[in-house]
């Protein structure tokens, strides 16, 4: 008896469990693409139950194995965790080792396998197991006798087909298989007349599948006859070729695809020891489902048109074609099936690639189509008969009665078959032409009853239910109860159709080529949700949205796979939970937003440092909640046991999945060979460039002479210099005095900041100005004459009065010795005329605080209106006004367009005000558009009282259509006019200043004027008059509209107030007032732009990264300091990769930022050329962005999000601003406020697919 083991000794490890941990099961599992992994899973549920495969099932699973200890055996050593049942990733890694091992590692497992008893020796009972079945030995007559694993691979080598004793675990065909399946199915003569399109572009990848695997580490007879899977040339409409040609070839070309070597079917021989080596060194991998997506033409069932064969596609057998499909399954179900004819050549076959696709009805006895549609091919050389019997014997009636009719698609009406034996194609019917049956005498009535023209086939401009794109359509079917109808877009996949409620045909559909404007932006309306901010928890909303959309990530989450993965040590709200719960919100919630107040929570409590409402960085953040994250899953030991496929990295470095996805490696070489290794995300340095481009946008003020248009210029400013310099630019440029103009920021149609309280000498970075900032220069009168002049026009409006009435204005006298203004409350006249006192007033006198006091005074104590109280210039108030106009979709009011400022002097009165506010919102009101309207109303009006409003004679019916042509004309052809339209050329020349503002006061009193004016605290954007909300989400509390009435009272105006000018007919609002004039300076700037390289290229930062630098440093192995040279290189890049842009550096004591452009790219990322010993090509596509808008630093800004979606099968770009999610184009994704880049791995290794979307 051996000594008791002691407690603290670990339990050795059996040889086989020992071979298994020591091998990187990733790497292995790799080797494997997804869909071989999802076939694999469809086998693994035959057998399993919800908790596992038992060893019954295991049994039932691989019934070809004859020895019962053999599968017990190999189902004990794959049972990591001991359970008594293999999981799917146990599964997998069983699997992967048994076929995906290199040789050694297969005879190594073959001998531990039949190693029963663990000694490492196979005796005699354990041998006569092995070669129990003869069927794969070499050699029949061996000794048995007990070898060691050295002896055993010498005799496997010389006596054992161990490839073969391996195949009784296959589920799947292995590459040899499907390689001998498909050439003996070649070889056969008697094929079915049927043949099947299939793209070559997947053919090729699955021949060069099979031969790789053919001919890797295998010897060969070189007597062996390999034959060639070769299909014959067809031509393009159709194919012809003699039958001897339509067999595979034996002969052994050279492979077109591959000229630098004399390939004999896909291998090249080699002269060591008759070995046929692989034609690449790049691994071939199984390829995914049958893709014919890259042939798939408009209709179903369709090919596309001018395809090539060999170049775009070839035809295989429909015996080959049924296995390919039980082997790997056909994406979307696009299955081309075609007839295999004799041609008129003896010998000869013919394919018609072609056939049109025809779309079957019958209509019943009041010529309305039923409205089940068949669908069938038809071949172009056959009758229209043949089609005439297939649908009388679809529908099962009688040919006698019926007759045919067809359509095609446009404007062409519906036309009977008089002759029967006329071919489709001297008809010249196409693909998508609709047939009918119908009984003799009856015409087709293929619409519903209250929309004659909606007919099968007319062409419509369709606007998109869900993107509200307008597009060219054909009306394609209906529904049984003629609710719905279905269109198909010309020139795109049938797969694109979609359906419309014919109660919405009125609003979407429009004739053709009305509305099917080309655009290069492509408007979706997405219904994806955003995130609410919480209170500049703008940071936090980007970086979940990005990792929310991170491919394979996302699945983790809302499939919930954590769980099994879930430490539980960790005390909840757990980080990765609460990341789960939000993914499935977004992805199941219609709501506009969401609120995250569950994510906000668990990381204030996990990660303090971020908790609270301050503003953080957003990388920072992601690397914490990064690690974090990897904290709360990591592997157990029974999964730490399936390592990365990296076989350089330490086990350590992927104890969870989120670091196995994100986290890599670099080093930093020196000369004297030490390395040092850290851990990324990558942090890339920007090249630095002294001068930035500003582009300013002059508004200019509008006067009764002057109408000057919005004007845009380009300057370039010094990046460390002052207001001063940027001044003095814009004046070089414009010509313009800097002096009459106040220069904003505008961010959301709103002025963000102004620079009016910034000295000359502030440094622009320290304010925030960047490269391509947008300024806009707003001119104000500053010159205390030209001040004065305008508010004494503006007095003009409002007359002095000598007596005085009650509810009055007037300046008062009051005990303090002050003037000041006051509202007549009461008069008290005379007692009688020989009374010497003046007339008494009760006067309401008010304060600038607000506040108001009743006094009575005489008459010598009270003087006009404005005529005493004195005003300083000191008390000018600078006010913003926006345009806001009602969005009924999201039942609130947007702001839009251009915003501007005024200067509100004390002293105006409420009309004046008003007046004060249009003679600069004027340029935006388009004044003919509203005299056509009040002359159409005028007209309206007129006809309603000359006639009924049932029955206009003709007469009105001709003006009404005339005047509703010309009122609304194309806004391209119309220039914009003036409010002086309004009156008469002559008038206007002769009439005086003060007619005109008369004039203009009638045009403010009228009730289609087109906004209202309403007064908005800037700080909270509620009501000043009623202290409401102006959301529309609770009507109780709702501001309806406040405004005050043009009279004259002081205005008292609060400096704290932003104007809004709410809109009420946006058709008023001419769009073309907000399209400035570019001048030369800005033309040139953009044409230096497009024609100049600099941009930030990735070569530019990790050339910086990565370049050599001269150090000092304390050698290791000389044990002294030696100058070295140290280059920094990366050595894995993870799955996902996160580019930081280190826009952020400290310089003469502030913070700044590198607003550069970038040019990175968006596809076909590749960090070869930077890496350290890396021989193959990792490519990488975008698929998120963090932006950073603000100054030089991160705590003062705003983060948003681009992230790449799918939308009808298309990708879509996505903004994420916090709760506003809107599509943009690809252009506008990489720009100067990037920050964060996330990239990821086009092809994902299995093993992370296997880790991350699969449960245990």
């Amino acid at each position: 008896m051996g000594a008791p083991c002691s407690s603290g000794r670990r339990k050795q490890l059996h040889p086989l469990q020992q071979l298994i941990k020591s091998k990187n099961m990733n790497q292995l599992v790799d080797l494997w693409p997804s869909s071989y992994l999802q076939m694999l899973k469809q086998k693994y549920k035959t057998k399993s139950s919800p908790t596992g495969l038992d060893l019954n099932s295991f049994k039932a699973l691989f019934c070809r194995v004859k020895s019962t200890k053999l599968i017990i055996h190999l189902f004990q050593s794959f049972d990591l965790d001991q359970n008594g049942k293999l999981d799917f990733k146990e599964f997998c890694i069983m699997l992967s080792f048994i076929f995906n091992s290199d040789e050694d590692d297969r005879i190594k497992l073959l001998y531990y396998l039949h190693d029963f008893d663990k000694d490492g020796i196979l005796d005699k009972s354990e041998f006569q197991i092995l070669i129990s079945d003869t069927q794969f030995l070499l050699k029949l007559n061996q000794e048995l006798a007990p070898k060691k694993i050295d002896d055993f691979k010498i005799w496997v080598e010389q006596n054992f087909d161990y490839i073969k004793f391996y195949e009784q675990f296959e589920l799947l065909p292995g590459p040899l298989k499907e390689r001998e399946i498909i050439r003996q199915i070649f070889l056969n003569k008697t094929l079915s007349n049927h043949v099947y399109v299939i793209s070559y572009k997947w053919w090729e990848l699955w021949r060069f599948y099979i031969n790789y695997h053919f001919t890797q580490r295998n010897k060969l007879d070189k007597s062996q006859n390999i034959a060639e899977i070769d299909i014959g040339n067809i031509s393009e409409q159709e194919q012809e070729q003699p039958l001897s040609q339509m067999m595979p070839s034996m002969h052994e070309p050279t492979d077109p695809l591959y000229p630098k070597y004399e390939v004999k079917h896909g291998i090249c021989e080699s002269n060591q020891d008759d070995i046929l080596l692989p034609i690449d060194e790049e691994q071939s991998l199984r390829p995914g489902w049958i893709d014919n997506s890259d042939i798939q033409g408009e209709f179903e069932q369709e090919l596309r048109q001018n395809i090539l064969i060999n170049h775009d596609y070839l035809t295989i057998p429909q015996e080959a074609w049924e296995n390919l499909v039980q082997w790997y399954d056909v994406k979307n179900s696009l299955i081309f099936k075609r007839k295999r004819y004799e041609g008129p050549k003896k010998k000869t076959q013919i394919i018609d690639l072609y056939p049109p696709l025809l779309r079957g009805y019958i209509a019943g006895n009041n010529g309305v189509m039923f409205k089940k549609c068949f669908k069938f091919l038809m071949s172009s050389r056959k009758t229209i008969k043949r089609c005439f019997i297939k649908l009388c014997k679809f529908y099962g009636v009688d040919q006698k009665d019926f007759t045919l009719f067809y359509k095609k698609v446009g404007p062409d009406s519906w036309v009977e078959v008089l002759d029967f034996e006329q071919t489709l194609l001297n008809l010249q019917i196409l693909s998508g032409t609709f047939i009918v049956i119908i009984k003799k005498g009856k015409m087709p009535r293929a619409y519903p009853t209250h929309r004659a023209d909606l007919i099968l086939g007319t062409l419509w401009d369709v606007q998109h239910p869900q993107t509200n794109e307008w597009l060219l359509c054909h009306v394609s079917e209906f529904n049984e109860d003629f609710t719905q109808v279905k269109f198909h877009q010309q020139k795109e996949s049938f797969q694109r159709e979609f359906n419309l409620q014919v109660s919405d045909l009125t609003l979407r559909i429009y004739p053709p080529k009305t509305k099917s404007i080309k655009e290069q932006t492509q408007q979706y309306n997405l219904s994806y949700p955003g995130l609410t901010n919480l209170g500049n928890t703008c940071f936090i909303n980007t970086v979940l949205q990005c990792l929310i959309n991170t491919p394979l990530l996302d699945e983790y989450l809302i499939k919930q796979t954590y769980k099994s993965d879930i430490n539980k040590q960790i005390k909840p709200p757990l980080l990765i939970e609460e990341l789960s719960k939000l993914a499935i919100k977004l992805r199941e919630c219609k709501e506009r937003y969401i609120q995250p107040y569950d994510m906000k929570r668990a990381i204030d409590q996990n990660i303090p440092q971020f908790s609270g409402y301050e503003q953080h960085d957003a990388q920072e953040f992601l690397n914490i909640l990064l690690d974090s994250m990897s904290d709360e899953v990591k592997k157990t030991t029974r999964q730490s046991m399936i390592q990365n496929a990296n076989q350089s990295m330490t086990q350590d470095l992927f104890e969870s999945v989120i670091k196995e996805m994100f986290m890599g490696k670099t080093i930093n070489t020196l000369t004297c060979q030490k390395k040092l290794k850290i851990i990324l995300p990558l942090s890339l340095p920007i090249p630095l460039n002294d001068d930035i481009n500003v582009i300013v946008i002059v508004f200019r003020k509008f006067t009764r002479t002057f109408s000057p248009q919005l004007k845009r210029y380009g300057i370039k400013v010094p990046k460390y210099g002052t207001l001063k310099d940027l001044y003095s630019a814009f004046e070089n440029a414009s010509r313009f005095q800097s002096q009459k103009y106040d220069f904003a920021e505008v961010y959301r149609n709103q002025i963000h900041r102004h620079f009016a309280r910034f000295e000359q000498k502030t440094l622009i970075r320290q304010i925030g100005i960047k490269n391509n900032t947008i300024l806009y220069a707003y001119e104000i009168h500053k010159n205390q004459r030209e001040f004065e002049e305008e508010v004494m026009e503006l007095m003009s409006l409002t007359l002095s009065k000598q007596e005085y009435c009650e509810k009055d204005y007037v300046d008062v006298y009051d005990q303090a010795g002050e003037w000041r203004h006051g509202q007549i409350t009461l008069i008290q006249p005379k007692q009688d005329k020989n009374d010497k006192q003046d007339k008494r007033y009760r006067i309401n006198l008010l304060y600038p605080n607000g506040k108001s006091q009743q006094s009575i005074l005489y008459e010598n104590q009270v003087a006009p209106f404005r005529s005493k109280v004195q005003y300083k210039h000191t008390n000018l108030t600078i006010s913003f006004v926006i345009n806001r106009i009602y969005n009924k979709m999201n039942d609130s009011l947007d702001k839009f367009a251009i915003p501007f400022m005024i200067i509100v002097p004390p002293q105006l009165t409420w009309k004046e005000f008003r007046v004060l506010i249009y003679n600069q919102a004027k340029r935006f009101i388009d004044f003919d558009y509203i005299k056509k309207k009040k002359q159409l109303q005028k007209q309206l009006d007129h006809n309603n009282r000359m006639a009924n409003h049932h029955d206009l004679t003709q007469r009105g019916k001709q003006i009404a259509s005339s005047l509703c042509t010309d009122a609304l004309p194309d806004r391209q052809h119309v220039s914009r006019k003036t409010e002086q339209d309004l009156e008469d050329y002559q008038t206007r020349q002769r009439g005086s200043s003060f007619q005109q503002s008369q004039s203009e006061l009638s045009f403010l009193y009228e009730p289609d004027f087109p906004y209202r004016i309403r007064l908005l605290d800037s700080n909270t954007y509620m009501c000043i008059q009623c202290e409401k909300s102006i959301s529309y989400q609770n009507r109780s509390h709702v501001c309806i509209g406040c405004e005050k009435e043009m009279v004259d009272i002081p205005i008292n105006f609060n400096p704290n107030t932003l104007i809004s000018l709410d809109w009420l007919d946006s058709l008023a609002f001419s769009p073309f007032s907000t399209m400035p004039d570019n001048d030369d300076s800005y033309c040139q700037q953009i044409q230096d732009k497009l024609q100049r390289k600099d941009r930030i290229v990735p070569e530019q930062c990790l050339s910086l990264l990565t370049h050599e630098e001269k150090v000092d440093i304390h050698c290791d192995i000389c044990k002294s300091i030696q100058p070295s040279l140290a280059k920094f290189s990366l050595d894995h890049t993870p799955n996902i990769l996160v580019l930081h842009l280190k826009r952020f550096q400290f310089r003469d004591g502030y913070y700044e930022k590198i607003e550069s452009d970038i040019n990175f790219p968006i596809k076909s990322l590749n960090l070869k050329k930077w890496s350290y010993n890396q021989t193959k090509d990792k490519i990488y596509d975008l698929y998120a962005v963090a932006n950073h808008f603000g100054n030089g630093q991160y705590v003062i800004g705003h983060y948003t999000a681009y992230t790449l979606k799918q939308q009808e099968g298309k990708d879509v770009w996505v903004h994420c601003d916090d709760d506003q999610i809107r599509p943009v184009n690809v252009d506008k994704v990489l720009s100067q406020y990037t920050y964060l880049l996330f990239y990821r791995r086009r092809e994902f290794p299995t093993s992370s697919i296997l880790n991350l979307t699969y449960k245990y």
